[in-house]
């Protein structure tokens, strides 16, 4: 199996020569490393009942204070089970994977954004994002290079880049479907909000990147701001 690739499964039993119907059901298989956190249930994001901790051999349950927030920590939501990023944010990690089934949300809509800051790539298979509606879900995407990609729904106010020390230019590639949503004021929903760095995105051929209400993409600046750097 390649990490990283939705596979879908179908499991049947037998009893003499009769067949069941059969059970089907479906994973994102990833390599995990020591540090890595993977949802045991459905909670809240800095709460540590919601997480498993990958110890080098095994998952274990999280303790009081385990909690993702590292570059070096990959992140999974598992299949089932529904994660909102509550706090203030930012939330730092290193991959971002949201499996079948999976839901990655604020569950608020007050127009501050609450960030997530990924440094590697963002894998949608489930929900990220509140179809349909605003959330104040948004991420900082800060690797070298960086990709979305999956067969869910992805929706989310901002993505920018926030990080010039870790690296100074960073590459995302939109691979997916995505909707960007703003619900106050006119603001921007792509742009890079440091100085002294390069934010480049592509968009894969037959993808749409779509953004809604009043929001808007800055092509040049910082945070969107000066004369003719909107688009």
């Amino acid at each position: 199996l390649t990490n990283g690739t939705l596979y879908n499964f179908k499991i049947w039993t037998r009893k003499g020569t009769v067949w069941s119907s059969g059970v089907t059901t479906s994973g994102t298989p990833s390599a995990s490393f020591a540090g890595d956190f993977q949802t045991l249930t459905s909670g809240n994001w800095n709460d540590f009942n919601t997480w498993q901790v990958w110890n080098g051999s095994a998952w274990v349950n999280a303790v009081s204070g385990q909690w993702p927030n590292s570059s070096t920590s990959s992140v999974t939501i598992r299949n089932g089970h529904t994660v909102a990023v509550n706090g203030a944010g930012p939330y730092a990690v290193k991959a971002l994977t949201v499996n079948s089934g999976g839901k990655l949300w604020t569950n608020t809509n007050t127009g501050t954004p609450v960030y997530i800051s990924v440094y590697n790539d963002l894998t949608c298979d489930g929900t990220i994002g509140n179809t349909g509606s605003y959330d104040d879900l948004s991420f900082n995407i800060d690797g070298s290079t960086c990709s979305l990609s999956g067969t869910g729904k992805f929706t989310c106010s901002r993505i920018r880049k926030n990080d010039n020390t870790t690296n100074a230019t960073t590459t995302l590639t939109v691979n997916m479907n995505a909707t960007l949503s703003w619900v106050t004021a006119a603001s921007t929903n792509i742009y890079d909000n440091v100085g002294a760095s390069t934010f480049n995105i592509t968009i894969a051929s037959g993808k749409t990147l779509t953004t809604t209400n009043t929001g808007n993409i800055s092509i040049d600046g910082t945070s969107g701001t000066g004369s003719g750097n909107r688009k």
